[in-house]
């Protein structure tokens, strides 16, 4: 088993409804994924959350939806 970990911090700029990639996970061989965490405490807006799969190489299709808010105070 192996642990890896990540901290990014992310400045949604744009206006409207664009999304923004938070994460990207590119294994390098065949990997079981038992949890990603986010830190999603400083939020300033509420937010859905969409967790998805690239499934052919460009494409991608949302396999979790979550609808956070700023009044929640723990992470995904």
């Amino acid at each position: 088993m192996s642990i890896a970990f990540q901290t990014t911090s992310i400045s949604h700029t744009t206006s409207g409804t664009s999304e923004n990639t938070v994460f990207t996970f590119t294994p390098s061989a065949n990997n079981i994924v038992k949890g990603i965490w986010l830190d999603l405490t400083n939020l300033t807006q509420n937010v859905t959350i969409r967790v998805k799969y690239q499934i052919d190489g460009t494409n991608y299709r949302t396999f979790q939806s979550i609808s956070w808010d700023t009044s929640m105070d723990d992470g995904v």
